[in-house]
Parts: structure tokens; C-alpha cells; sequence
């Protein structure tokens, strides 16, 4: 954010919290400037945080060769693909979200980025939610996996509300 708090710089700089203090003490600025420019700022933190959180925890599911991402596999010089979304995957989904950002029309507008942000945050949960509610069942049937199946039914729905 620049000094003011109405210009998006860089989403990717993460300032010490004192700089973060110093942004909105500009003598210039109303309380509402800042109460706007503090809260554009915190959801752009939020959906990052969120969408890191959830792009982490992705990475970690999987096997032992898929978490290696582009190193290669000494046994068999195999490599995993970034649409795996192992550790490949977080920095693949991260250039994405800044070639969004970057072709969206106000691309240094903090309300904007932070609205994009958020939807992009929620359509993440959305895509987690139709999977484990809908596909996992379908997942355990196609792998003639009865007793999976049979206990997942009625708990699906609890575990994603």
C-alpha cells in the first residue's frame, strides 16, 4: 500500500508491523480514510492468509514423491506436475492470482484486489466443499470401498457445516 492507503503496490511485501502502524498516521488522511485504507488492507491480508493456509495444506496430502515437487525422483528421474498441487502447486496458484490481479482493470485499487481476493478465497472453499460432500462418496464406490462409502453418507454433510 503507499502512504496514503489508496494505491496497491505489491501484495506480495509483507511490511513489519511497525510500518503497518506508520501507514495510517499521515496528518493528511480523515478517520474515515483510515478506517477505509485499514480495513482494504486487512482483507487483502485475510484472503492471503487463506488462500496460503489452504494452498499449504493441499501441498501436504499425497505421497512421498509428490511432495518432492520439481526435484527429481533418484530412482526412476521422475518429476511431478504443479497441477498436482504439491509444492509446485502453491507457487503455480500464487502466479496465477498475480496474473489476475495484474490484467484486472484497477489493478492498484485496494478494494478491488481485496474483493477479488476474497472471491477467489471463496471459490477455493467452494471447490473443497463440492469434493468432499459430493466426490469423495462417488471416490469410495468407484473403489469398491462399501464400508467407506456407508459411513460417509449422513456424516459428509456434518463435516462440512
Amino acid at each position: 500500500m503507499c502512504a496514503f492507503g489508496e494505491r496497491l503496490q505489491n501484495i506480495w511485501f509483507i511490511p513489519h508491523y511497525t510500518e503497518v502502524l506508520a501507514l495510517y498516521k499521515h496528518k493528511d488522511l480523515t478517520d474515515k480514510d483510515r478506517t477505509q485504507a485499514l480495513s482494504n488492507h486487512l482483507t487483502i491480508v485475510s484472503a492471503l492468509h487463506d488462500i496460503l493456509q489452504y494452498l499449504c495444506a493441499h501441498a501436504r496430502l499425497g505421497t512421498a514423491t509428490a511432495r518432492m515437487g520439481s526435484r527429481n525422483n533418484t530412482s526412476n528421474n521422475m518429476t511431478v506436475p504443479a497441477d498436482w498441487g504439491g509444492m509446485e502447486g502453491i507457487g503455480s496458484e500464487l502466479r496465477e492470482i498475480q496474473k489476475q490481479i495484474d490484467n484486472m482493470k484497477d489493478k492498484t485499487s485496494p478494494c478491488a484486489v481485496g474483493q477479488f481476493l476474497t472471491l477467489r478465497r471463496e471459490v477455493m472453499f467452494l471447490e473443497f466443499d463440492v469434493a468432499v460432500r459430493h466426490c469423495m462418496r462417488e471416490t469410495f464406490l468407484a473403489t469398491n470401498n462399501v464400508a467407506a462409502y456407508k459411513v460417509s453418507g449422513p456424516r459428509v454433510t456434518q463435516w462440512t457445516e
